[in-house]
């Protein structure tokens, strides 16, 4: 017995189900030759919008970037892994003793893309930040395992200890994390300077 406030509403989707069950059965038209020539062309409006809109915010990240790090004072800190089957677990990063900058690549990317992504040429920006012209200390120090390794192997902790100068121009270094004569990991830095 169906509830007497409800028979209306199940009488009505019933009229509109027993209305519309010859439409359905029915295969759908084929599309008009202008309608895909309409959708082509407006897949195309789409993608030129989505290239507009990339440009737009790549132009307001550098316009951000540039207020936020003005070349004067902008100090970038790279990683590169040229050692093959190494990956790295983690970086962390001071300068002058101030807060570390730390970017831990098993917690971001536990499908170890990034890791391996730094083998074939890549560089992670692990630092952007500001600093006044003069001498910095750096301090970093970079947590990584072989890819083949066992988990009950422990990890490879690398350090290094640099100075670096700083003009009045934007500064970039890059941290270089390779094998030594033991083929333990080890870091060392590359300051990259302005062509002129």
């Amino acid at each position: 017995m169906i509830h007497r406030f409800l028979q209306p509403a199940l009488g009505g989707v019933l009229a509109i189900t027993l209305a519309a069950g010859p439409a359905l059965a029915e295969p759908a038209a084929a599309p008009s030759p202008g309608t895909s020539e309409q959708a082509v062309q407006l897949d195309q409006s789409i993608q030129v919008l989505k290239e507009q809109a990339l440009d737009i915010k790549a132009r307001e990240q550098r316009a951000e970037d540039e207020l936020l790090y003005p070349d004067s004072t902008r100090l970038l800190v790279y990683l590169s892994v040229p050692a093959t089957a190494l990956l790295v677990r983690s970086i962390k990063v001071t300068i002058d003793g101030g807060d570390a900058a730390l970017v831990d690549l098993d917690q971001n990317d536990p499908d170890e893309n990034q890791a391996i992504a730094l083998q074939n040429r890549g560089l992670l920006t692990v630092l952007r930040t500001n600093v006044p012209a003069g001498i910095h200390t750096l301090l970093a120090e970079v947590v990584s395992h072989y890819k083949d390794a066992d988990e009950k192997n422990p990890p490879f902790v690398s350090q290094l200890s640099a100075q670096f100068s700083k003009s009045d121009e934007p500064a970039e270094v890059e941290l270089v994390l390779s094998r030594d004569v033991n083929q333990r990991p080890a870091l060392r830095y590359i300051q990259w300077s302005v062509a002129k």
